[in-house]
């Protein structure tokens, strides 16, 4: 079946689709309309007033009057919390020798009156130089493969 197919289904039919088969088209099962179904139906049951036939009995609940105090652990001390905290803010990176200092980026805000001129070219040039040099080591890295002669996968 096509896309349009399935979208053009009548009512009446459906999709049945398993795992390792072709889908299957069949007709769908109306429950409340099949004789099969219609004669299983038995009405609501009647509740009456008051408890119910097999309500359990009643117990005392457990947890009323359970309160405990905030454990000393998690009690914050008077002194550290008036004391200033030199990591708020955020995750923090510890620094290490052998890791290269981070460059901080400066952004600055463009001038009003060039945002009228046209643009410069140059950042599209500097990327696509970068392009270009990343493709031709690609096709040198492809050249050598294909030297050898001896590809797994010839002509990949």
């Amino acid at each position: 079946l096509t896309p349009g197919e399935v979208m053009q289904l009548p009512p009446s039919d459906e999709l049945v689709l398993v795992s390792g088969l072709p889908p299957i088209r069949a007709k769908k099962l109306r429950y409340y309309q099949d004789q099969n179904f219609t004669d299983r139906v038995l009405p609501a049951p009647v509740l009456h007033d008051g408890p119910y036939a097999d309500c359990p009995a009643s117990r005392p609940d457990g947890w009323t009057g359970q309160v405990c105090s905030v454990d000393s652990r998690l009690a914050a001390d008077e002194e550290s919390a008036d004391a200033p905290v030199e990591d708020e803010g955020g995750v923090q990176q510890q620094r290490h020798p052998s890791l290269p200092e981070e460059d901080v980026v400066v952004s600055q805000e463009p001038d009003q009156a060039d945002l009228y001129k046209p643009a410069d070219d140059d950042s599209e040039a500097l990327a696509d130089k970068r392009v270009m040099d990343r493709i031709s080591t690609a096709a040198r890295v492809y050249g050598i493969n294909e030297g050898r002669g001896d590809d797994v996968i010839p002509g990949f």
